[in-house]
């Protein structure tokens, strides 16, 4: 079997490809029966999953998100009195390494890792809220300080934020540590697609952080599309279109939503 029937083969056997091709084969059997709506509806949702599933258009759309973020090597970041990482990178499970099972948000642990080990900060500030799973009492924080203090060398001291239902709330938390301590800087660590919203919430609660963005799914997708040599044409969407769009309405809504409450600057 060819590479090119084999993943012809395996979009095909994909949930999406095979609705995709249901789709199709309605499309045109209701056409050359000249039943023209149902003919050109399910024409226009066959193409909406090729349009998301099957091009570049939605890693395009994220990528553009994430271009303002983009920087050198993390050695060249400037020192802080902090480095505040963001939550929302895992969930509970028992059966995993530090019981924690991580998203693709990952990239936010290991970019503060590094950084740490730089010693860019000589505080380690751990965000997130409650993980999927995990007990009512056990925040994320708690599952990464496990492995900071079993992996990181001794170069940071780490904090914990209280209770946090969203980046407004860290944002709110870090602010007041931040005055408490007299800190002048904070390193921020967040996704690229999730800068532009976080940092415009710590503006907002009187801190200017050095974003170090991370986690650059969008541009990723995008540079595998264009410079890929092995890629060859596939009809058949896949899900990983549809996980970049989620993840480009999320913060485009988020964005508006953080707006209409006040919370970043217009």
């Amino acid at each position: 079997m060819t590479y090119a029937l084999k993943k012809w083969l395996m979009g095909l056997l994909s949930p999406l490809g095979l609705v995709w091709a249901v789709l199709v084969a309605l499309a045109l059997s209701e056409l050359l029966r000249r039943r023209w709506r149902p003919g050109i509806l399910a024409g226009l949702c066959a193409g909406g999953l090729y349009l998301f599933g099957s091009t570049p258009f939605p890693a395009r759309l994220l990528a553009d998100l994430e271009s303002p973020w983009l920087h050198g090597p993390l050695e060249e970041v400037a020192q802080a009195d902090a480095i505040v990482m963001l939550g929302g990178m895992l969930r509970h499970s028992p059966a995993d390494a530090f019981s924690a099972d991580f998203y693709d948000a990952v990239d936010r642990f290991i970019t503060a890792a590094e950084l740490a080990r730089l010693g860019k900060a000589p505080v380690l500030i751990l965000g997130g809220g409650h993980p999927g799973g995990a007990p009512d009492d056990v925040r994320e924080s708690e599952y990464l300080k496990r492995w900071f203090e079993s992996w990181l060398p001794k170069k940071a001291e780490i904090l914990q934020l209280g209770k946090c239902m969203d980046t407004h709330d860290e944002s709110v938390q870090v602010a007041r540590i931040a005055k408490e301590r007299g800190w002048k800087s904070v390193i921020l660590v967040t996704s690229a697609a999730h800068m532009r919203r976080a940092a415009g919430l710590f503006r907002k609660a009187g801190l200017d952080p050095i974003c170090v963005a991370c986690d650059f799914e969008g541009t990723a997708s995008l540079l595998d599309w264009e410079n890929n040599p092995r890629r060859i044409f596939n009809p058949f969407p896949g899900a990983g279109g549809f996980k970049l769009m989620g993840v480009y309405l999320h913060e485009e809504v988020g964005w508006w939503y953080y707006r209409l409450r006040g919370w970043i600057e217009p």
